[in-house]
């Protein structure tokens, strides 16, 4: 089932879905009113599309408009991403997936770029991690818009290898 919420809601705003329960906006999510009580908006499951991206090298779009996964394949050397498309509201957060599958030569990501403008990424330890031979390298970006009203993105990176 797809539930659409009404655009652009003032805090208060409540509305009847499909599936027959009440939602009221508080401001910064819809919430479910059941008998009367509030209770927070619950996803039970969810899945999401994987975007494929062969022979990775130099500025690679990765483009978040369907996704927030990136599977790199094949990688040919040091690249820069570029998160396309990539939009958050204020004061919300998002996670990115970054998929490296190393070969021999082990590369990974010179910067990281939202919508073409370099962001700094505040590296656990400091530092970007190097790549690992013959290893999954994931790469988690933690995005949030700390801004009331614009856009003012902070990025917090970590990476975990799996053999």
């Amino acid at each position: 089932m797809s539930l659409t919420f009404p655009p652009n809601p003032t805090p208060g705003d409540s509305f009847v879905a499909s599936n027959n329960y009440t939602y009221r906006w508080d401001g910064y999510k819809w919430n479910t009113i059941i008998g009367g009580t509030t209770s927070l908006l619950k996803l039970y499951q969810t899945e999401e599309a994987i975007q494929v991206l062969e022979n990775s090298t130099g500025t690679v779009a990765h483009n978040c408009l369907t996704q927030n996964i990136f599977y790199h394949n094949s990688i040919d050397g040091n690249f820069d991403v570029d998160l396309v498309n990539f939009t958050l509201d204020p004061l919300y957060g998002t996670a990115i997936t970054i998929i490296l599958n190393q070969g021999n030569t082990a590369y990974s990501i010179n910067e990281v770029r939202i919508n073409g403008t370099t962001s700094t990424v505040y590296w656990i330890g400091g530092i970007i991690p190097d790549g690992n031979p013959d290893l999954q390298d994931v790469i988690s970006l933690s995005i949030i818009n700390k801004s009331t009203t614009a856009t003012d993105f902070v990025v917090y990176g970590q990476q975990i290898s799996f053999g």
